[in-house]
């Protein structure tokens, strides 16, 4: 299937859930983002986060260790091809968890999950038409910030591992367009109000879904 027919695909079947959806009394909201926006806001806002990881493996490892490790890490071409790989295959495995948190979660489950690749920038992703709802979206959304990126780090600064640290900070950094949607979300989000999160078909983020009264 070709990429322009994959989209109106795609955009078919979200089509087809939005009709549902405002049957049963729903309302259509874009809390997209432009693609600038979320690659120039993913770069800043995981950072707070890193350096405390950073702070905290120095504190705990010592800062020879931690400038030991790096200078280990950066002189050492195998361990610099080994990381490589393995962060070309954390993107892939990045959408894969995407895919499962909202499969897990979806009404339909897997059927609802689609993969590709976005050629021009070689990229994988990954894309859910069904609507789910809040605290499901922001899991599927966050969950692979969380377990490569957050929990890579702990387990690093845990076993004194400088090399598992730069990879986990690295994946963090890899979540930051994921954390801006998230932050988008949140922003737009009332307590008490029923919501249902649905990927946007071409951009980056979500169409909310709010019941109406």
């Amino acid at each position: 299937m070709g990429k322009n027919q994959k989209l109106e695909e795609r955009k078919k079947r979200i089509t087809l859930e939005t009709g549902m959806l405002k049957k049963k009394g729903y309302a259509k909201h874009d809390v997209s983002i432009s693609a600038a926006k979320a690659n120039l806001l993913g770069l800043f806002i995981p950072m707070p986060l890193m350096a405390v990881l950073i702070v905290v493996f120095g504190q705990l490892c010592g800062w020879n260790s931690f400038v030991g490790g790096y200078d280990a890490f950066v002189d050492s071409p195998s361990q610099l091809i080994i990381f490589i790989a393995a962060f070309i295959i954390s993107t892939v495995v990045h959408e894969l968890i995407h895919g499962l948190f909202f499969g897990l979660t979806a009404r339909s489950h897997f059927k609802t999950v689609e993969f590709g690749i976005f050629w021009k920038s070689l990229t994988p992703y990954c894309c859910c038409t069904e609507a789910v709802s809040k605290p499901r979206y922001l899991l599927a959304v966050l969950a692979p910030g969380f377990i490569l990126g957050l929990c890579t780090s702990v387990v690093g600064i845990v076993i004194g591992n400088m090399s598992l640290l730069i990879f986990g900070i690295a994946n963090l950094s890899l979540a930051g367009g994921d954390m801006c949607i998230a932050l988008e979300i949140l922003k737009f989000s009332k307590k008490g109000r029923k919501e249902l999160y649905l990927d946007h078909p071409e951009k980056p983020g979500s169409i909310a879904f709010i019941k109406g009264r």
